[in-house]
């Protein structure tokens, strides 16, 4: 057997390994014919990664400014009103796309004397984890989001020289995190 792990002694009592890659590499560079690619699953991954964005952002900004008491107080102030907009395209996952319907949307039963329904196949799905299941249960791109968010962000910021060394800042915003 060829140890593809390099093993390292943790601070606990354990020891955990990790596969090192430049043996891996080593491996698959002598003996190719040992490695096989999962076509489904390949083709499971690109689907789910395949997605495209589109994010417009549109903002305004007020601020006013003023100073006080012979200069010594400076007030900043306003408020940031942001939209954003986004468009997406991603998987569509539909897993009971394998099943049979009837017209009115409900699943063949397959047995009608057992309790509950019991669904059938359809013939086109293939066996399960197939390619002819994947693409059935998984559209790429299908899935096409469309949303809008929008809010007031306010600040307010005061400077006050209490010396001419002497420095004392406040200051308060609402924020958004993404």
């Amino acid at each position: 057997m060829i140890d593809y792990a390099d093993h390292h002694s943790g601070t606990m009592a354990t020891s955990r390994s990790r596969i090192n890659p430049y043996k891996l590499a080593e491996t698959f560079a002598a003996n190719p014919t040992w490695f096989t690619e999962n076509k489904v699953t390949s083709e499971t991954f690109r689907i789910n990664n395949s997605e495209r964005v589109i994010e417009t952002v549109t903002a305004y900004y007020l601020q006013l400014e003023g100073k006080f008491l012979n200069n010594r107080l400076e007030v900043i102030t306003g408020t940031r009103y942001e939209k954003t907009h986004d468009r997406g395209e991603t998987v569509l996952f539909q897993p009971d796309a394998i099943w049979q319907r009837n017209a009115d949307g409900s699943y063949v039963d397959g047995d009608p004397i057992t309790a509950g329904v019991q669904r059938v196949r359809r013939a086109d799905a293939g066996a399960a984890g197939s390619m002819e299941e994947l693409k059935l249960t998984r559209i790429e791109r299908g899935n096409r989001p469309n949303r809008s968010y929008d809010d007031y962000y306010p600040s307010f910021n005061t400077k006050y020289n209490l010396t001419d060394n002497l420095v004392i800042r406040a200051g308060w915003a609402v924020t958004m995190g993404r």
